[in-house]
């Protein structure tokens, strides 16, 4: 008798054993994406958009995956510190930029690809 292989009807969902998480983390990443391109749209207002305020579903969408990305590290056993230390890092540059103004970023293209030496990314 050989072993049956087992048939997720639905991989990459919540409960799977194949990638769970992974489809509610693109569903939220593609609500994310709605809610900023309707504000881009609008020429960055955040006030009433078809009787939905943008500014909330802004914070919503956000908030609704940065869940889904916290239920995809833990249930996929991905390193948490790695995440974290990484997060932080970009936040730091990501303030100090802001902080110089628009032009802060040039000469830091590099940044956009890399990881400091000693991030705890791997197993």
């Amino acid at each position: 008798m050989t072993d049956a292989i087992k048939y997720d009807p639905y991989p990459y969902a919540i409960g799977s054993e194949e990638f769970p998480g992974f489809s509610k983390l693109i569903e939220e990443l593609g609500e994310l994406n709605q809610v900023i391109g309707q504000i881009l749209a609008r020429g960055s207002q955040l006030g009433d958009f078809h009787n939905h305020k943008l500014a909330t579903r802004l914070v919503e969408e956000m908030a609704d995956t940065s869940a889904a990305i916290l239920l995809v590290l833990d249930e996929n056993k991905l390193n948490n510190k790695g995440f974290i230390a990484r997060r932080n890092y970009k936040y730091n540059t990501y303030r100090r930029w802001q902080a110089q103004g628009i032009d802060a970023w040039k000469g830091y293209e590099d940044e956009f690809l890399s990881t400091p030496e000693g991030f705890p990314l791997g197993e």
